[in-house]
């Protein structure tokens, strides 16, 4: 099914990142009939956050990484992911989210907007800040988002977007948080 490609792609771009890496993949988005599916929301979002707020203990995670694109137009702070975002930044769980890839360059996406996520932008084939990756003095850092990755089926193709910069910089950042205090790839 195409329309379940992208998590491929985007542990793909984690594992060409540090192929050590452990991901652990939590859908958030429902499968209607063959071809089509809901796209995250608001409350699937805060159910998955919150999975990994009462299992990071058991499975060992050391972030959220995720390719989650935008919530809303706008910045929200007063959903019930927020209070899940600060659980888990409280507890030293970094919460990894893409600006979006939108061309948008005064507002990032939502909830990548959230103070306390690391909101990462992409950096295109040349080394320069992506023209579709969305910036603003918000985004923390960016990374490569221009990369040849695995699909379903066992082929490869070029890809681009911020889903993409943020698994590079999470399995990057990850790498360096273990390698310092010695902890498992999570």
């Amino acid at each position: 099914n195409k329309a379940w490609q992208h998590g491929t792609k985007v542990a793909s771009a984690a594992t060409q990142t540090d192929p050590n890496i452990k991901i652990i993949e939590i859908r958030c988005a429902s499968l209607i009939g063959a071809n089509g599916y809901i796209g995250c929301n608001y409350d699937m979002f805060t159910n998955a956050l919150n999975w990994v707020i009462n299992n990071q203990t058991k499975f060992n995670i050391g972030a959220v990484v995720s390719p989650l694109g935008s919530l809303a137009t706008t910045c929200n702070l007063t959903n019930s992911y927020v209070t899940a975002i600060n659980k888990l930044t409280s507890s030293g769980t970094a919460v990894i989210l893409p600006t979006g890839n939108d061309f948008n360059y005064t507002n990032i996406d939502n909830p990548a907007c959230v103070p306390g996520v690391l909101a990462i932008s992409a950096i295109d084939d040349k080394g320069r800040l992506a023209l579709y990756a969305n910036y603003s003095s918000r985004v923390d850092f960016a990374a490569p988002g221009n990369l040849t990755v695995a699909i379903p089926g066992g082929t490869y193709i070029n890809d681009y977007g911020t889903s993409l910069s943020v698994a590079t910089f999470g399995a990057g950042w990850l790498k360096i948080l273990n390698a310092k205090i010695g902890r498992a790839h999570v």
